[in-house]
């Protein structure tokens, strides 16, 4: 009795369900991934939306690119250690993944019989595979890893279920640069706190071993310019004069490398999220502020106009450094200037 092949409209059903399967799968992975889902999982999930779409498939495995060590390992499996197959040795019995990542093209083979190597076609063959079929999985043009799926019959793979292989496949790649993206961002984070304890100890030694001794040779120095020890003949003044000069270009490059500094720190920290711009910002005007009333002996007209001056460098040296103040900022820039210019009027 001659089987009755399925009718047109059965075929259409049957692509329409598995595609509904494919959406459906899609939707579910996006969820786990929006959950912050462990990539394994993510991937073990993938493999099972897999077999949904089409019942054929018999067994299938992710690799995976890791940052770390620029290597392939397999993350994630469905019906391959249960066929007998060392996982682990997959580069051994499955070449073809290599290819598929190192080419970012799919590729299908319907019959393992006659492809690759002797010592491959007996390992995939002997667990009653017959074909294969290996989608690279992409990630911002990057290849970050490859699905494998095999099935035991000879198997064609259609367009349209390669189609839907691929969506799967899409949302394994995203789910893998998702990891990636936050591995980098984890690892810089750690690397940006050790270059600012790095910072903050030359910082504080700038301070404490330079600008402080500087500070008092200069207070001293003042007191015997200021005749207050003693008269100094004209050769010890002359002497004197030379020196605090010195000192004060000495405390100028500290102050300068120290202001640099902060203002490199703060775009790190603005750059990687650690804190809003704004913030950053009034915190250091704050500190500008601060120094310039200490500066001026407290007296703010002075002050006002050091720090309209100081202002206008902050900003130089800010978009020398990429970065843009808020135009609330900007406006109290505008509101201080015109405060100092009436103050000395």
């Amino acid at each position: 009795m001659a089987l009755k092949e399925p009718s047109r409209e059965s075929l259409a059903e049957q692509q329409a369900q598995r595609l509904r399967q494919c959406l459906a799968g899609v939707r579910e992975i996006q969820v786990a991934i929006a959950a912050g889902a462990d990539l394994s999982a993510v991937l073990s999930l993938v493999l099972d939306r897999v077999n949904a779409v089409s019942p054929l498939v018999a067994a299938g495995f992710v690799v995976v690119l890791e940052s770390s060590g620029g290597e392939l390992k397999p993350l994630a499996s469905k019906g391959v250690q249960e066929a007998g197959m060392d996982l682990d040795d997959w580069k051994s019995w499955c070449p073809s993944a290599r290819s598929v990542f190192e080419t970012k093209t799919s590729l299908k083979i319907p019959d393992l019989e006659l492809y690759g190597a002797a010592s491959a076609r007996e390992s995939l063959t002997r667990p009653g595979w017959v074909s294969y079929l290996g989608i690279p999985l992409v990630a911002e043009d990057q290849a970050v890893g490859v699905l494998s799926i095999f099935s035991e019959h000879e198997t064609f793979f259609s367009d349209e279920e390669i189609e839907m292989f691929s969506l799967l496949a899409a949302q394994a790649a995203a789910a893998i640069h998702h990891r990636n993206v936050q591995s980098e961002a984890t690892t810089r984070l750690a690397e940006l706190a050790s270059e600012n304890r790095l910072k903050n100890q030359f910082l504080g030694l700038l301070s404490t071993e330079l600008r402080t001794p500087l500070n008092s040779v200069v207070g001293y120095a003042s007191m015997l310019q200021e005749k207050m020890l003693g008269d100094l003949n004209p050769e010890q003044q002359s002497a004197l004069a030379a020196l605090l000069r010195g000192c004060h270009d000495q405390l100028r490059v500290i102050n300068g490398i120290m202001e640099v500094m902060k203002i490199e720190t703060l775009k790190e920290q603005v750059l990687h999220g650690a804190r809003p711009l704004s913030e950053a910002v009034d915190e250091f005007e704050r500190e500008l502020i601060e120094k310039a009333l200490k500066d001026t002996g407290y007296n703010q007209t002075r002050a006002a106009s050091i720090l309209g001056t100081t202002r206008r460098i902050l900003r130089y040296k800010m978009d020398k450094l990429q970065l843009k103040a808020p135009s609330s900022g900007a406006k109290k820039e505008d509101g201080a200037e015109k405060g100092s210019q009436q103050d000395e009027e």
